[in-house]
């Protein structure tokens, strides 16, 4: 708390970055979700929709960021983004009380505990990363799954089993999967060393084993879905996108003892020239962990000390990444979908948590050299000291924390700079039911493109690494540009595909150069707002139309390839993958009309006027789970022009709804209500009192018994 002060007490800095640009929109949306009474299966804000439930990043099932969120009346009280940052030292908090216990387990003192607890929660990782909350999540419960790993180590139990699954299970729902990869590496390795160092009987293997099945078990609702959504976005291109696995620059080792060598507090400014990120040079753990870790050769070490010496090894050589060769190494054992979310920065937080717990074992030894009388007081006054310096050093930096606090953000989360534009912006999308989609031009407002669920203003872009595979090659026809994923921005007003997708405006930083004059220039009129140069389309296509040309194809390659065709108009015809060949549209679309009745996150109610058989076109992303009916009788949804979903309806007046529920949920829901059940009862089964099997099982292991 004391780390975070200027952001919780005298509120003058908030968490930067992606804390308010990337997490605070997803959970933005779940909060106003919930206030409307919807439950958050679909967000049909960005990349005209996607399945939020899927994204792991929303942290949908994960109970804490619901506190948070319920903290801030769920987004309708003005102080809801300051409740949302307590996520940071509330599992900062966490990680430091996990990690003393899980020393005390390692038989250190009270004070010595306290010393390398400390380390960990305000030492390199959680410093540098704090404005990737996902990670921070997951950072808090590895000392947890490392303490139930040392427990199951000492003795096999299913009490501690389910401990280590509920622990990794809240670790794969902090919403951050590059962060997951070296916790489960962590927890397995511990098991491994342990059992080759005879500190643990094999059969403990087996136990870890099924704690991690189990976690993953838990996760069923959110794991699932997010294994589909995976393969149906531009994450499964990931691998191919990076083939290496950069990790830290070697400049970052000399913060472990020189912190500011680079000028990394600095940030930003002319003092900082290395050409890496700032966030990506800072490994200092303090500077008594250095010393004690150079006199540890010199003092009494237990033999766990070597199994952690391995452990934070190998995790600082996986954080260098390719540059260590040993990311390499694994990555030829690994699936080319696993490889993509292998993010070598995030074993920082086992390093982080491995020199704390090294420094502190060290100081142990040191504790038995002193004399009894003042050893105490000794390591409390060094555990004291190390504390404030990290809390000096480290705290108030570039990386976590910026100027600004919740105080100059309004009650829809606003800064008070953009809040007229988005404001003139808001009535702009207004102009049509459902509101009018924005889209972004090359040098846009980055905040305002990534924070489009903060805002409530429905984008034909957005900033998701989930971002819809299908609809990314469908943008990747007419926005080009140098950015691999999540967006592709415009570089012209001219394709008619800007119309289709029913974008009302697109949005440029007015300090950029304008984009190329139209070739149509009365399709277009060109507004200023504060910071923003504002093209409005005068001629947008609405979300739901009819048309009754009909290009029918058998899957998504060759869809692509008709839509590539110059001649193809998406205002006139549609290319349909898997239309019955049977099907006839009608000659003539006069009379035709679509009409919303209602649109909400989750179903679409339309009534349709078709003077004979035609087809529905929308501009709402096709994925597995929506389902329509005509009439009150089921239809087939078809995917239309390769990335949106669309289908047949008669002549006549039509009563249309599309609706969204994720496939097989319901099973998902029961795994993962039966395996917490299960752990649940493996935690509170009673312990039998007998403690010969527990002599047996921890004679020579090196742990204490309980």
């Amino acid at each position: 708390m004391l780390f975070f002060r200027k952001v919780l007490f005298w509120p003058a800095k908030s968490i930067p970055y992606d804390y308010l640009g990337w997490h605070f929109p997803l959970a933005s949306f779940l909060a106003r979700s919930a206030r409307n009474g919807d439950f958050p299966w679909w967000n049909p804000i960005s990349y005209c929709g996607v399945p939020i439930h899927a994204d792991l990043q929303a942290q949908l099932f994960y109970p804490i960021t619901w506190i948070a969120l319920l903290a801030g009346r769920l987004g309708e009280s003005a102080r809801s983004y300051y409740f949302y940052e307590w996520l940071n030292p509330v599992h900062m908090i966490l990680a430091g009380l996990f990690s003393f216990f899980l020393l005390r387990r390692l038989r250190c003192s009270f004070a010595v505990a306290f010393f390398g607890a400390s380390v960990y929660q305000l030492g390199a990782f959680f410093a540098s990363q704090a404005q990737h909350l996902g990670q921070i999540c997951c950072a808090a419960w590895l000392p947890l799954a490392i303490w139930c790993v040392i427990e199951i180590a000492a003795r096999p139990s299913l009490r501690w089993t389910g401990l280590l699954a509920l622990a990794l299970a809240l670790v794969v729902l902090s919403g951050f999967p590059e962060a997951t990869f070296p916790v489960m590496a962590a927890v397995c390795l511990l098991g491994l060393f342990l059992v080759a160092s005879r500190a643990a009987p094999p059969r403990s293997l087996l136990y870890v084993a099924a704690a991690i099945v189990l976690g993953l078990l838990i996760c069923s609702i959110q794991l699932f879905p997010t294994l589909r959504l995976i393969g149906l976005s531009v994450a499964s291109l990931r691998s191919s996108w990076y083939p290496e696995h950069p990790g830290f620059p070697w400049q970052t080792l000399v913060s472990f003892v020189i912190p500011d060598y680079f000028h990394i507090f600095e940030g930003t400014t002319a003092a900082y020239t290395l050409p890496y990120s700032f966030t990506l040079l800072y490994s200092f753990c303090g500077h008594v962990p250095v010393i004690l870790l150079l006199v540890a050769p010199f003092v009494r070490r237990p033999r766990r000390f070597y199994v952690f010496l391995a452990l934070a090894v190998l995790s600082g050589l996986w954080m260098m990444g390719d540059k260590a060769y040993l990311t390499k190494v694994v990555c030829l054992f690994l699936p080319a979908s696993v490889r993509g979310a292998l993010y070598c920065v995030d074993a920082l937080m086992p390093f982080t948590l491995f020199v704390g717990v090294l420094a502190a074992l060290t100081l142990s030894g040191v504790e038995t050299r002193l004399p009894k009388k003042w050893a105490s007081s000794a390591i409390w006054l060094i555990a004291a000291a190390s504390s404030a310096e990290l809390i000096w050093l480290s705290s108030d930096k570039p990386f976590n924390s910026s100027p600004g606090s919740y105080r100059q953000l309004n009650n829809e989360h606003m800064f008070q700079g953009d809040q007229s534009a988005v404001t003139e912006l808001t009535k702009l999308a207004s102009a049509a039911y459902p509101p009018l989609r924005s889209d972004f031009a090359i040098g846009e407002n980055s905040l305002l493109r990534s924070s489009s669920e903060v805002f409530n203003l429905p984008t034909a872009n957005g900033d998701n690494p989930f971002m819809p595979l299908r609809y990314f090659r469908l943008r990747d026809i007419f926005a080009k540009s140098s950015l691999r994923e999540r967006m592709r921005l415009l570089s012209s007003l001219d394709s008619p595909w800007i119309d289709a997708l029913n974008v009302g405006v697109v949005i440029q930083s007015l300090y950029m150069p304008p984009l190329p004059a139209p070739r149509n220039p009365q399709h277009w009129e060109s507004l200023t707002l504060p910071g923003l140069r504002v093209y409005r389309n005068r001629q947008p296509l609405p979300r739901f139309y009819l048309v009754n040309r009909i290009t029918r194809v058998s899957g998504p390659e060759a869809a692509e390839t008709a839509l590539k065709d110059p001649a193809f108009a998406p205002a006139l015809q549609a290319v349909v993958e898997g239309l019955d060949p049977q099907w006839r549209a009608a000659n003539s679309l006069a009379g035709a009309d679509v009409h919303v009745a209602s649109y909400s996150n989750n179903a679409v109610d339309l009534v349709v006027q078709a003077p004979g058989p035609l087809y529905l076109v929308t501009s709402e992303t096709w994925y597995p789970g929506w389902k329509a009916s005509v009439n009150g009788g089921n239809v087939k949804l078809y995917p239309t022009n390769l990335a949106f979903r669309g289908l047949p309806v008669p002549q006549g007046t039509t009563h249309l709804t599309m609706t969204y529920f994720p496939e097989h949920m319901s099973w998902w829901a029961f795994l993962t209500l039966a395996s917490l059940a299960s752990v649940v009862f493996l935690i509170c089964k009673p312990v039998s009192p007998a403690r010969d099997s527990l002599r047996a099982a921890t004679r020579g292991s090196g742990f204490p018994s309980n």
